[in-house]
């Protein structure tokens, strides 16, 4: 992937810069993968994954694939992954976790400082809604957002933590991938399976592939 990356105009060196650091100190990475089963041991089957802010969006997509493809390997065991992002979840799903089965942990990510800076324009001062926002940053709306989603889940007894990187860059995203890849790992070694193949995968391409020649 680094190549296509690099072609796209990222600093992949950066970026292997941010994985080295998780190698170097595998340390949460761990929690992250102890927490993850001892979730599942309490029958926490869900594991949501929500990044604040678009520019992370697509991670918490790719995560789901990592989770879902790593530790999917047998009917005893096996996370199932739920890719969401804030603030459009906290209203699309957020009733569910805290109401509905107890059968979720929810994982934050937090961007301290967003790429591009953004203040609610003082268009309407005579609505009182609106002016109670009028020239507040965006990234401090989001930040207020995440922190009373998450305290809301606590106060509801259902299990949330929150990862805060920084910033988007090279080296926040690449420790991040490799923050959730080892954890990943371990996880796998943890439930007893092999997080390193993808054998139902195969199975279906390789019938797609018969079906196409013989149609």
């Amino acid at each position: 992937g680094l190549f296509p990356a690099a072609c796209a105009g990222i600093d992949v060196v950066r970026l292997l810069a941010g994985a080295k650091s998780q190698v170097d100190d595998p340390s949460q990475s761990e929690k992250y993968a102890s927490l993850l089963v001892l979730g599942w041991k309490k029958d926490l089957r869900i594991s949501a994954l929500m990044p604040y802010g678009e520019g992370l969006s697509t991670l918490s997509v790719w995560y789901a694939q990592l989770l879902a493809e790593s530790l999917g390997k047998s009917p005893a065991v096996g996370p199932t992954p739920y890719p969401a992002v804030g603030a459009a979840d906290q209203h699309s799903q957020l009733q569910l976790w805290m109401e509905g089965p107890a059968d979720k942990m929810v994982t934050f990510l937090e961007a301290e400082k967003f790429r591009h800076a953004f203040r609610v324009p003082k268009a309407f001062p005579d609505i009182p809604a609106a002016a109670a926002l009028s020239g507040v940053d965006l990234e401090e709306i989001m930040h207020a957002e995440r922190q009373a989603t998450s305290e809301v889940l606590r106060d509801a007894g259902r299990p949330n933590g929150t990862i805060f990187i920084p910033a988007i860059s090279e080296e926040s995203v690449g420790a991040l991938l490799q923050f959730f890849m080892q954890a990943t790992a371990v996880a796998g070694t943890l439930l007893g399976v092999d997080a390193f193949n993808q054998p139902g995968v195969e199975a279906g391409k390789r019938l797609t592939r018969a079906i196409l020649e013989n149609p």
